[in-house]
């Protein structure tokens, strides 16, 4: 999409993990993105405080997440990821996020 000359900042925390600390994590990050005037989207298995739009930590989540933004951004917009939880590596070296009993790629 055709640049618009406003810079918006969109940002997609993911956590997969259900430990305490990660969901402190995501809070922190919430805390951080929101002080900076991001659009905050959060994938995670607990629902953050704050004003975020809220997925559930799974593959079609973060599908329809990213998908979402995208279709809000133009070309001089922001997008941030932040990742928080145990990932994992493929027999071939690729990296990915644990969500439960799956991994992203």
């Amino acid at each position: 999409m055709v640049a618009d000359g406003i810079q918006k900042r969109f940002a997609l925390i993911i956590n997969g993990d259900t430990e305490e600390r990660h969901y402190h994590n995501v809070d922190l990050a919430v805390s951080a993105l929101s002080q900076e005037q991001y659009s905050i989207s959060v994938v995670s298995p607990k629902k953050p405080d704050g004003s975020v739009t809220y997925f559930e930590a799974n593959q079609e989540s973060i599908e329809a997440a990213i998908a979402g933004i995208a279709a809000q951004m133009d070309d001089d917009d922001l997008f941030v990821i932040y990742t928080t939880g145990h990932g994992n590596q493929t027999s071939d070296g690729k990296a990915v996020l644990g969500l439960g009993n799956t991994d992203y790629q």
